[in-house]
């Protein structure tokens, strides 16, 4: 398989994670415009915005599953269709109920991707560009969500959030048209067959041990290894959930920001997200060049990244001035992307391909129980305080004490991963 090859696959998969964010963020920027038009409270937005990540906790492990099952490809371009659909249904909501249903099947929708997406990199690239690929992928994310601001923000005051978010779907539909045009001329065998000069080249390569190829997802998820990933990402998805998903509410609450100007001041932050993403890649390559300890190069690089993202993350609710608390959050989510690729990676490092989506796919379920728990939380806090600063404190104790937690599970992942860790490619 040609290097040109891969990395048009992993093109196409930046730009579907651009796409995952952008549909993520379209309710989370139209929110204070759904809240005043649907007359809910800020617990109730609480429970909508944590309806998505239910769904999606769900359809992480069973859509990794799927992509072990049936190939990654059919399953991502039906999760392309489904959240593309579902995002533009959004709009028909009436009330509560209506939207917590639409809600959560986006969610649904949208679960698949972090876990298919492993899947296809698992398949197509070596692992000497494994990190770095993951790090491609992962950084279009952060970039959805920068491009969420200008675009809501322009859509919301043209046409209201309603048509904002038919928009933004019909962008899902014409790109899944796409993936699916273009994967099947990349993608003509089934991914189940053996690697052939023109088929993916880790299709069976790691699994040449016998002792690996008989473990099991279960055996993989009860590992100290995963766990301990797994916990780290829980924190690091409880955070994001809050950034993702009431930052511009935020906005609008305290600084009193219209909604045009408060989509501008929540796609900011993202941008040192981006950047974090790659820093965070090449720095855990460079302490594994420097060190030969491959775990403990993840493991500092994700411990660092929440204990900063936690200093950061408490300070945003004080800073006086709105631009002033985007330069902090924006400071906060650097930090916590320098993570962002290593929490896939780790999955990579240690599990055979075989069974590498659907382990990624568990993975990602126990993080995204955060992501269900902090926009709850968060609304509890705003509606019984009226102030978002006991929520932002949550957050940062949940990010500092999971980085300390990472820092002492350190050597029990290093000694456990010698146990686990496939013939490499």
């Amino acid at each position: 398989m040609s290097i040109s090859a891969r990395w048009r696959i992993a093109s196409l998969l930046f730009l579907a994670g651009i796409l995952n964010y952008l549909d993520r963020m379209a309710i989370s920027i139209a929110s204070p415009a759904i809240k005043a038009d649907l007359h809910l409270n800020a617990v109730q937005m609480g429970y909508v915005f944590s309806s998505f990540f239910a769904g999606y906790a769900l359809l992480n492990l069973v859509g990794g599953m799927a992509a072990d099952r049936f190939g990654p490809n059919r399953v991502l371009s039906i999760s392309l269709l489904a959240w593309s659909a579902f995002c533009g249904l959004t709009a028909a909501a009436g009330g509560l109920w209506s939207l917590l249903v639409t809600r959560t099947l986006f969610g649904a929708a949208e679960g698949p991707f972090g876990s298919t997406s492993a899947k296809v990199l698992n398949l197509w690239f070596p692992k000497r560009e494994l990190l770095n690929a993951v790090a491609f992928v992962g950084s279009g994310t952060p970039l959805g969500a920068v491009a969420a601001g200008p675009i809501l923000g322009l859509l919301l005051t043209w046409c209201g959030w309603q048509w904002s978010l038919v928009v933004v779907a019909c962008l899902g539909l014409c790109f899944t048209i796409a993936w699916t045009t273009f994967t099947r001329a990349l993608v003509p065998l089934p991914l189940a067959e053996p690697a052939t000069a023109g088929s993916p080249v880790n299709a069976s390569a790691r699994e040449t041990a016998d002792d690996v190829s008989r473990k099991t997802l279960l055996s993989y998820a009860g590992s100290p290894v995963i766990i301990a990933n797994a916990l780290a990402y829980f924190a690091y998805t409880y955070v994001l959930s809050l950034y993702l998903s009431w930052l511009p509410t935020f906005f609008v609450a305290k600084h009193h920001l219209d909604l045009r100007a408060a989509a501008l001041g929540s796609s900011a932050p993202w941008i040192l997200g981006f950047v974090g993403v790659w820093a965070g890649a090449l720095l855990a390559g460079r302490i594994f060049r420097s060190t030969g300890r491959l775990l403990y190069s993840r493991t500092i690089v994700q411990a660092g990244g929440l204990l900063a993202c936690a200093v950061g993350t408490a300070l945003v609710g004080e800073v006086p001035s709105a631009w002033g608390a985007v330069g902090v959050a924006s400071v906060a989510l650097f930090a916590l992307y320098l993570g962002g690729a290593t929490f896939w990676a780790v999955v990579q490092d240690v599990v055979p391909g075989r069974i590498v989506g659907s382990v990624s796919g568990y993975t990602h379920l126990v993080a995204n129980i955060g992501g269900i728990l902090s926009p709850i939380l968060t609304g509890a806090i705003v509606q019984r305080t009226d102030s978002f600063n006991a929520a932002w404190l949550l957050a940062a104790a949940v990010s500092a004490i999971a980085a300390v937690a990472v820092l002492g599970a350190s050597r029990s992942r290093q000694a456990a991963s010698a146990g686990l860790r496939p013939a490499s490619r």
